[in-house]
């Protein structure tokens, strides 16, 4: 193993393992294990020590090949497809750590995309709306007062968090309300993210309307070219407030060009949909509003920060037009769905070498 791949394996486990074999038996590698079998194994095979035995080789084979995640191993279908054509083809979130951060550096993933208030000091022209940091017992009551009264319906989110965890919704119509949620924050002691919420279009709520219902657009800027690789729209499930993946999101594949929907919907446990579990709107062939407008506006954002090489986009549609949520590496998730491989994409359009890794 090269000093690259243990460096980053530090940034990923939080240690320095000497061997491949150290990881693979650490108790985060055996949990996502497990966790994968329950996901997507029936009874009956999670039963069947043969099989069991057969996939763990397989999924440490393929961890060691292609850099890939036990969950990754059964959404990217290689349960189903052994071939190295086919399997080489995939874009593992390990595999993209390796070249961003060998491209972009450690430190602005750090300071400008995990610290979310960095990121929206950035591109703050863009979110359309009130953000606030409320940053533990530094947070003053009556700074915070004036912001809670000034928007009352209130969104918000760990200022490090990802995936949707750590998220929270209220509403505020009182002194009451307002003293309640600052006392939670202060006790918290984390630094949150609190924004107006947004009021989605028509069109995306008609979706499912507990939720804001999103595109994630992954852009390269390589010098003076543009790609957007991969997008997908998402929406979440009745009652939830977040349509991420990890909170029972359902997404379907953007075609980039045009903006329609070129799949059906599928949720992080591999289950697919035809239409959406709750509102019955079919996925396969909608046209996602104003497309042309958002590829515009990505575009423009990303030639504001260009030491910015690779950002996954999150976007939402409001009456008046497309709104920034936030930027982030973020996986690669269409190809859980469509299983169609970026990699090489990935690589060519950020001109990297292959060879370095």
């Amino acid at each position: 193993m090269n000093h690259k791949l243990l460096s980053v394996l530090k940034t990923i486990y939080g240690k320095s393992p000497s061997l491949v074999k150290k990881m693979l038996d650490s108790y985060r590698f055996k949990s996502q294990m497990k966790e994968s079998f329950d996901t997507f194994l029936s009874d009956e095979e999670k039963n069947n020590s043969q099989l069991l035995k057969q996939l763990k080789q397989d999924i440490i084979l393929c961890h060691g090949k292609y850099l890939t995640t036990p969950a990754e191993y059964f959404l990217f279908g290689f349960r189903d497809n052994t071939l190295e054509e086919y399997r080489g083809e995939f874009l593992s979130d390990q595999f993209r750590n390796i070249v961003l951060l060998d491209l972009i550096g450690q430190d602005v993933f750090t300071n400008e995309l995990r610290n979310k208030f960095a990121f929206y000091k950035l591109t703050s022209n863009y979110f359309k709306r009130g953000v606030f940091l409320f940053s533990g017992k530094k947070t003053k009551y009556d700074e915070f007062q004036v912001f809670a009264f000034k928007y009352n319906d209130l969104f918000l989110k760990r200022n490090s968090s990802s995936k949707g965890r750590g998220i929270l919704s209220k509403q505020i119509s009182n002194e009451e309300d307002v003293r309640e949620l600052y006392e939670f924050l202060v006790k918290d002691g984390d630094d949150w993210i609190i924004e107006q919420k947004i009021q989605q279009s028509a069109e995306m709520a008609e979706w499912n309307s507990s939720s804001v219902n999103t595109v994630r657009l992954p852009s390269i800027l390589n010098e003076d070219k543009f790609t957007v690789l991969g997008a997908f729209f998402r929406t979440g499930r009745r009652g939830a407030i977040a349509d991420n993946a990890g909170a029972g999101g359902v997404f379907a594949v953007v075609d980039s060009v045009t903006g329609v929907l070129t799949t059906d919907g599928v949720d992080e446990k591999g289950i697919y949909y035809v239409t959406h579990p709750n509102s019955q709107k079919q996925y396969k062939g909608w046209q996602v509003p104003r497309w042309d407008e958002l590829l515009k506006l990505a575009e423009e954002i990303q030639r504001t920060i260009p030491w910015h090489k690779y950002v996954g986009w999150d976007f939402a549609l409001t009456d008046d037009g497309w709104v920034l949520i936030e930027g982030n590496w973020g996986q690669f998730v269409s190809q859980y769905n469509d299983h169609i491989g970026l990699k090489k994409q990935f690589l060519e359009a950020l001109n990297y070498n292959n060879k370095k890794i």
